[in-house]
């Protein structure tokens, strides 16, 4: 069974730091690049969850050809020291992280 909250919530992230760099030449104007940024903990409800396994990572790129509506996201499912298997993603466009799901 799985748990989606009725409002997406932002969460705080500490990631790796990406693999490679995407240099100078990287344009804001087209979407971005997928990075190669994972998460290590991130803060829900108040509380700090170490990632001890990501089981999962996608990437998700539609409406690409409605600028104002494309989403690109990133995401992974993860299970945390609390004990928790959740699904967290990161919007590409936004540069934010999201909770998304949480699994039982």
């Amino acid at each position: 069974m799985t748990r989606v909250p009725h409002e997406l919530e932002p969460i705080k992230v500490q990631t790796i730091p990406p693999a490679r760099d995407e240099g100078p030449s990287a344009s804001r104007d087209a979407a971005p690049p997928c990075k190669d940024e994972l998460p290590i903990s991130f803060v829900w409800r108040n509380s700090e969850h170490q990632v001890l396994e990501i089981a999962n990572r996608w990437t998700v790129h539609s409406r690409w050809w409605e600028p104002a509506k494309m989403v690109w996201r990133q995401y992974f499912k993860i299970l945390t020291d609390t004990e928790i298997l959740c699904q967290v993603y990161h919007d590409l466009l936004q540069d934010r992280w999201f909770f998304a799901r949480l699994y039982d």
